[in-house]
């Protein structure tokens, strides 16, 4: 009895993790740069089951985010061309999409299928931002089946475009004994940063990475040299793109500063 019940119970689970995967949901790339970079902004879709038709508009601040270019259109979607895609409001932070399938069989894709990407410069000030949403302005959200049902859109996330204020931050951080910590360089980042501290005198040392949960993600302990000490920091010691903290630690000191890891 004990032994059906339980399977019983994992049948169930099964069967709810499936439906949650199964939910329609957008996924738009964060990205963090600095003024003068073109970024790529990708959006892509899970739960895309036996869809028919698609439409929704893509919104952002035009004096933050300058469109250059649509790219990487998905070759998964059948029909799905340049055609599907409005750019004809790009100065005003709009683009439109609208596809149907031509077969009307209704199309299933993979999840985290990308559909295509946005290429953008970044054109606003140091500490400002824009959302890459996707909205009803001017076409509205909808999604049909096979059966011209709507599908409701559960969820998007992500989108959050940001260009850090890095043209007042402190080159570097004192404390009284004198060790010095300078900030990364460069910041942001995308393969590799270095990070220099000056120590006055020979002692050991503690040495960690935080993401911006509190999680320490790398730590390195290690007995600094008198001088300037370099602490090289690779993409592949980091679990993903986003802000982190980088700290010198010992017993009579801490030092942070904030460091920014791009896609």
């Amino acid at each position: 009895m004990n032994i059906k019940k339980l399977l019983l119970t994992l049948i169930t689970c099964m069967l709810f993790v499936l439906s949650l995967s199964a939910q329609l949901s957008l996924i738009v790339s964060d990205v963090t740069g600095e003024k003068g970079q073109t970024v790529e902004v990708g959006i892509s879709i899970s739960g895309f089951n036996d869809i028919s038709s698609m439409q929704f508009s893509v919104n952002w601040d035009s004096t933050v985010l300058d469109f250059k270019a649509l790219e990487n259109l998905s070759d998964v979607l059948p029909d799905f061309s340049e055609k599907e895609i409005g750019l004809v409001e790009t100065t005003a932070g709009i683009v439109r999409v609208a596809w149907f399938d031509n077969a009307i069989m209704g199309v299933t894709i993979p999840d985290n299928t990308e559909l295509f990407t946005l290429r953008f410069e970044l054109i606003g000030e140091g500490g400002t931002n824009s959302a890459v949403t996707i909205t009803d302005q001017p076409i509205v959200i909808e999604f049909t089946n096979q059966e011209g049902e709507k599908v409701e859109l559960s969820a998007v996330t992500g989108g959050e475009i940001t260009i850090p204020d890095n043209t007042t931050a402190i080159p570097f951080l004192t404390v009284q004994n004198g060790v010095t910590l300078y900030q990364n360089e460069p910041n942001p980042f995308k393969a590799a940063t270095k990070i220099k501290a000056i120590f006055p005198t020979v002692e050991a040392v503690q040495f960690f990475i935080t993401d911006i949960s509190g999680k320490i993600v790398y730590q390195n302990n290690f007995t600094s040299v008198q001088g300037e000490n370099t602490i090289v920091i690779e993409r592949s010691l980091l679990d993903a793109s986003g802000t982190y903290y980088y700290t010198l630690q010992s017993e009579h000191y801490q030092l942070s500063r904030k460091m920014i890891l791009v896609p």
